[in-house]
């Protein structure tokens, strides 16, 4: 008989706390006789790793796993085979769900760490809820666009010749000095165009976070719009309180898009010169 749990939560998960940790997961699961441990994190796979390495240290079994959670509360336990796939489970995931659907998953159901209203005031907000939103929404963004930043470097990594692994292992190279001297630097080279792309649609998607209150570049846009009665001339007093013009509008969204414009098309222009060098 083989005691098990397959069924964990680490610190990722909401409805764990920060005290499980992979080291204290398997640390209690030694402590309580288990013989084979599974990580299951809600829509996250990114602990499995680290816990994988402690139970390899203290000689306990692992299964990696992800616990996928919809916005409707649908819970399902997914045990895979090896991390590998559960790395493929995870970019497949992300990259084929909207990012719109993940911002508002991870406001429903991501923790935020406390803030006190004095961090607040000094990073420029003006209440500890609108820096929880923007924490949960950094890690909607970071979770979504990792997944696809890692496809980038798994084809980076496939674009290197076997050859090339075969001829450092022929002259002595141990896999990390293969990897980190002979095949990351190649592989890096290739994908950097690529990379700096998926930066401008980074970029780009980061507008999403408007549509959870966050205080971005167009949050900031649609927040000074609706006070634009206050300094166009038109308020009288609070029963008079004047009106939106159309130049207000076109002013500050023309703003906004020259700030996205100079950002994006300045990396555009980087990258089109590093496809004509490689080219050449």
């Amino acid at each position: 008989m083989i005691l098990t749990d397959l069924h964990i939560h680490s610190c990722l998960s909401p409805c764990a706390d920060d005290t499980m940790t992979p080291a204290a997961i398997v640390k209690a699961a030694k402590e309580a006789g288990l013989e084979l441990i599974a990580i299951t994190d809600h829509n996250s796979a990114r602990n499995c790793p680290a816990v994988a390495a402690e139970a390899e240290k203290a000689g306990i079994g692992f299964i990696p796993g992800i616990e996928v959670t919809t916005s409707e509360e649908i819970h399902c336990v997914c045990l895979l085979p090896d991390l590998g796939k559960a790395a493929a489970f995870y970019i497949e995931l992300f990259r084929n769900t909207p990012l719109m659907l993940w911002m508002f998953v991870c406001f429903v159901m991501c923790p935020a760490p406390e803030i006190s209203k004095k961090l607040a005031t000094a990073l420029g907000f003006t209440s500890t809820v609108a820096v929880k939103t923007l924490f949960k929404a950094i890690v909607a963004l970071t979770l979504f666009e990792s997944a696809i930043m890692a496809e980038i470097i798994r084809g980076g990594l496939n674009s290197v010749a076997k050859g090339q692994f075969e001829a450092a292992y022929a002259q002595g190279f141990g896999g990390l000095q293969t990897m980190t001297l002979i095949v990351l630097p190649q592989a890096f080279r290739n994908i950097v165009p690529t990379l700096l792309s998926q930066m401008i649609s980074t970029i780009k998607d980061s507008s999403y976070m408007a549509s959870l209150v966050t205080i971005e570049l167009m949050g900031c846009t649609k927040l000074i719009i609706s006070k634009a009665n206050a300094y166009n001339g038109t308020w009288i007093d609070r029963f008079n309180r004047g009106t939106i013009h159309v130049t207000d509008v076109f002013v500050l969204f023309g703003f906004a898009f020259l700030v996205y414009f100079a950002i994006n098309f300045t990396l555009s222009c980087v990258v089109r010169r590093m496809r004509r060098e490689k080219r050449a």
